[in-house]
């Protein structure tokens, strides 16, 4: 039968005008390649999963290092310092935000106002100072000193649409010079002091007179120590010529009750 068909093929050939020869003698048409490759009908092996071959590692993989104990053990302690100290600021910051519990409001001692004058006292030569002091409302600056007590006087002075007090002491020196003590209430009157107009503030040393600081003010004749409590304010003025006995004249001076 295969010899029938090669013959047919053979007639088809030569009536179509193209003979026929051995497969051998065949050529491609144009464009088609001259040779097939050839398949490997071998059959494939049959792969064992359980078997795999170990991979090649890639040229571009970064091999992973575990980081070392000492690295791990400080981030440990500086991640431990780090809250340690957000709770101590959180801390101070509550603490410092609390409102004051303990302060206790302190309200300003207001002076009493003096709205009536008294009768103006003055007396010269031996003086009831207890007397005197009590009608002053306060206590009185007085000296207690060799130097004589020349006058003693108590008198109110308008001031600011009401009334100020003095108290007003002159005890006398050897050569008749006056050293003057006052005592005046309420404190805003200091500045009837006469030995404060045109006087120089001097802050280059500080005094105390009758256990208060004090602060003296210089003129061209008289040289003025005073000092102030909340209700009163006190001062001694004695000339410029008698400076040497100030310091003395200073720890002599006393609060009369």
């Amino acid at each position: 039968m295969y010899g029938e068909r090669l013959n047919f093929r053979r007639a088809q050939g030569s009536v179509q005008g193209r003979p026929i020869g051995k497969p051998g003698d065949r050529k491609a048409p144009e464009g088609m390649p001259h040779s097939v490759p050839l398949h490997n009908w071998a059959p494939r092996q049959a792969v064992n999963p359980s078997v795999v071959s170990p991979q090649r590692q890639l040229a571009d993989e970064v091999p992973t290092v575990k980081p070392r104990k000492w690295v791990f053990i400080t981030r440990r302690i500086l991640l431990g310092m780090m809250i340690t100290l957000a709770l101590v600021f959180a801390y101070l910051f509550l603490l410092l935000g609390e409102p004051e519990t303990t302060a206790v409001e302190v309200s300003p001692i207001l002076e009493e106002v003096i709205r009536v004058p008294m009768a103006a006292m003055e007396t010269q030569g031996n003086v009831d100072l207890g007397a005197l002091s009590a009608s002053f409302g306060k206590p009185v600056l007085a000296l207690y000193s060799e130097l004589p007590l020349y006058k003693a006087s108590l008198y109110d002075t308008a001031f600011q649409g009401e009334y100020a007090r003095r108290a007003t002491l002159t005890y006398a020196f050897a050569d008749g010079q006056a050293v003057i003590l006052d005592s005046i209430r309420p404190t805003a009157a200091v500045v009837l002091l006469e030995s404060g107009r045109g006087a120089t503030l001097m802050l280059d040393n500080r005094y105390a007179i009758a256990g208060l600081d004090a602060t003296r003010m210089d003129t061209d004749k008289t040289i003025c120590i005073f000092g102030r409590t909340e209700e009163a304010v006190y001062a001694i003025t004695c000339p410029v010529n008698h400076a040497a006995d100030l310091s003395v004249l200073i720890r002599q001076t006393t609060m009369l009750q």
